[in-house]
């Protein structure tokens, strides 16, 4: 594939998983799952002490359902990417895809609220636990979702027309 006048990595280059065509979806995904591991390992201690040993398991659902809802928004960026680049190959340079955006806000919303819906009344995780942890790393999700839907920050995607 053409790379398109691709300048190659940045400095965040190695984390981000950056290819010719600019995606940054590797890095987006890597970036997601460090940021779980993180906050387990920061919320483990206070979890437990506060609310039991079963509390833990809890975060870390909490936190993989909100990790699973950000994967699944990012996938109208990732294909509204892959349409403006296609569209760029034809020559046309300006194409706004403001319809991806709105439908990642959108999906990640319903996936966040369905699974947590769904775990919390039907599993026996202690929900007190598991809803607090679903809202804190939807929140903190929120930041690299963010980054990578308007494309700066450690997941910039240098665009071969810019």
């Amino acid at each position: 594939m053409d790379c398109q006048g691709h300048k190659g990595h940045t400095a965040f280059g190695w984390l981000v998983g950056r290819t010719c065509s600019g995606e940054s979806t590797v890095g987006f995904v890597t970036l997601t799952i460090g940021l779980m591991v993180v906050m387990v390992a920061v919320g483990y201690m206070p979890t437990r002490a506060l609310a039991g040993d079963g509390a833990v398991w809890a975060m870390v659902a909490g936190c993989l359902t909100s990790a699973v809802a950000s994967w699944a928004g990012a996938v109208p960026v990732l294909l509204a990417r892959r349409k403006q680049r296609a569209l760029a190959a034809a020559g046309v340079t300006d194409t706004p895809e403001t319809w991806a955006v709105m439908m990642s806000i959108v999906i990640r919303f319903a996936v966040v609220g369905i699974l947590a819906l769904a775990l919390a009344i039907g599993s026996g995780l202690s929900t007190a636990p598991y809803l607090i942890w679903v809202s804190i790393s939807y929140m903190l999700f929120l930041v690299i979702d963010t980054m990578y839907t308007l494309d700066f920050g450690p997941l910039k995607w240098r665009r071969a027309h810019a």
